[in-house]
Formats: C-alpha cells, sequence, structure tokens
C-alpha cells in the first residue's frame, strides 16, 4: 500500500527504522488505540491528514466535517499512546483555507492537548 500511495514511502520507511524509529502504519486511526501493541511512544506523528473523500471539495461543510471526525479521532487514540511525561503528538497540516477550518487547534484542545509550536 505505501510503495503505491507514496513514491518514496518504502525507503522512508527503512530509514527511519535505521535511525531507531518505530514506524507503525495502515490502520484506523480511531481505533489504534486498540493495536496489539501496548508501548507507549514518545511521538506519534499524523502527516497531512485526509478522510480520502472530497479530493478538490474540502471546502464543502460535509467534507470538512468528516475530516474532523478523522482527526479528532487520532487526537483521541494518540493520547492514549504516547507517553505521559514529555510524550508528543504531531500533524503536520496545511493552514490556508479550505484546510484552516478543520481548526486542529481546537480539536487538540478538547483532547485535552494543546499547541507547542505551529
Amino acid at each position: 500500500e505505501i510503495e503505491l500511495n507514496y513514491a518514496n514511502g518504502k525507503a522512508n520507511i527503512e530509514e527511519l527504522t535505521r535511525l531507531g524509529c518505530t514506524v507503525i502504519h495502515g490502520f484506523n486511526v480511531h481505533s489504534m488505540r486498540l493495536a496489539p501493541r501496548s508501548e507507549r511512544y514518545d511521538r506519534i506523528i499524523f502527516n497531512f491528514p485526509h478522510s480520502g473523500f472530497g479530493f478538490g471539495s474540502e471546502h464543502h461543510r460535509h467534507y470538512i466535517m468528516l475530516h474532523k471526525e478523522l482527526v479528532r479521532g487520532f487526537l483521541n487514540s494518540a493520547k492514549k499512546m504516547v507517553k505521559d511525561k514529555d510524550g508528543e503528538i504531531h500533524i503536520t497540516h496545511k493552514t490556508a483555507y479550505p484546510f484552516s477550518e478543520w481548526k486542529i487547534e481546537t480539536l487538540a484542545e478538547e483532547n485535552g492537548l494543546c499547541l507547542a509550536q505551529e
């Protein structure tokens, strides 16, 4: 799946693994806390989240809500998987309209999280 969606995906995963990172992909962000791994992580990263719906129509309210639910589910799950002290959750995201309408900082605050750096 990675190779189909990302030209350098396999090489990137291999490099991150070589550098000591644990790379996990291909699971539902709403239920990742139920994954078989019970480890706590220093950092959990979600690069450019997208629900997979509405490509080119992200400005429609319906798609904005779907994307927000995806991010909300990720944050809820990631909060339970990150180390309690000094753990970090990262989201790489576009900030221009319509992506700004996802209100990621607000979604984080709903989960008891705060923005550390923009």
